[in-house]
């Protein structure tokens, strides 16, 4: 929810589909938490098929939710990110962004 709720006030996201923000948000959530499939992947075959999302199409919009989720902590953002800094939310703000090589884009 945390990635949902940072992308709602953040005006890039406008045209883009719900579904490929929610599948951005599972992909950054996934590779922040350092899941991976037995092949190291972050997105897989079974991802791919559900969400109907490729990898190479979500790209723009993980990097763009990146940046939100580096910049939000210092940013106007402080609304969404300090109640997920509790436990009863996991901590999941709390969690350090990735730099942009660990996002699994190959740069």
């Amino acid at each position: 929810h945390y990635f949902l709720e940072l992308s709602l006030l953040d005006v890039r996201f406008i045209e883009t589909p719900a579904c490929l923000i929610t599948a951005a948000a599972v992909y950054l959530a996934r590779a922040t938490l350092g899941i991976r499939d037995l092949d190291g992947q972050i997105w897989t075959k079974t991802l791919e098929y559900y969400t109907g999302y490729r990898l190479r199409e979500m790209e723009p919009v993980v990097l763009i939710l990146h940046s939100v989720q580096r910049d939000a902590r210092e940013g106007k953002l402080q609304c969404i990110v300090d109640p997920y800094k509790k436990k009863e939310r996991y901590c999941v703000a709390a969690k350090p962004a990735l730099q942009p090589c660990d996002l699994g884009f190959g740069r």
